[in-house]
């Protein structure tokens, strides 16, 4: 009795230990910035607005994990990601800002992973999808053989990024 007593209670503790995992990220960063075309359009005709899209996951300095998921706006995406040293500066600057601006993520010493959207996956909307819809974007990341969700609830607006 005394023996079964003692399984139940150590596989009691392993089950809270299991729990006790924690999502790996300790700071998001967020930031889009409006492309303007440098083709003038036409005098009545109007532009729907397009977004470039940065993303970066801050992470513990020894957290191995990966993106399983990217949604913004409620559309999945493709992605692919890169890890980085801090400070990370965007890649399109725009000439005329100060140069902090540019900054992306600001030096620190924790694992700095970007998670670099490469187009919508066939304009997959999910709307069963709740945390998806209602955030900004939502990235499903696994650590440790566990699925967190990292919701993003609204993006930093940048200056736009001027094209040609």
């Amino acid at each position: 009795m005394l023996r079964y007593l003692f399984i139940l209670t150590l596989l009691g503790f392993v089950h809270c230990a299991e729990a006790q995992v924690k999502s790996p990220v300790v700071k998001v960063h967020a930031i889009r910035r409006e492309i303007v075309p440098g083709a003038k359009m036409e005098d009545d005709a109007t532009r729907e607005k397009s977004y470039r899209y940065f993303l970066y996951l801050e992470t513990k300095t020894g957290a191995s994990f990966t993106v399983k998921e990217l949604w913004i706006n409620g559309v999945k995406q493709q992605f692919t990601t890169a890890v980085h040293k801090s400070p990370v500066k965007m890649d399109h600057p725009v000439i005329y800002s100060e140069p902090e601006k540019n900054i992306a993520v600001p030096a620190t010493k924790n694992k700095v992973t970007e998670v670099i959207v490469e187009g919508d996956k066939e304009n997959h909307r999910d709307e069963g999808n709740s945390t998806a819809v209602n955030n900004a974007a939502l990235i499903t990341i696994v650590y440790q053989g566990k699925s967190f969700q990292v919701p993003i609830k609204a993006f930093k607006d940048r200056e736009p990024m001027f094209m040609q």
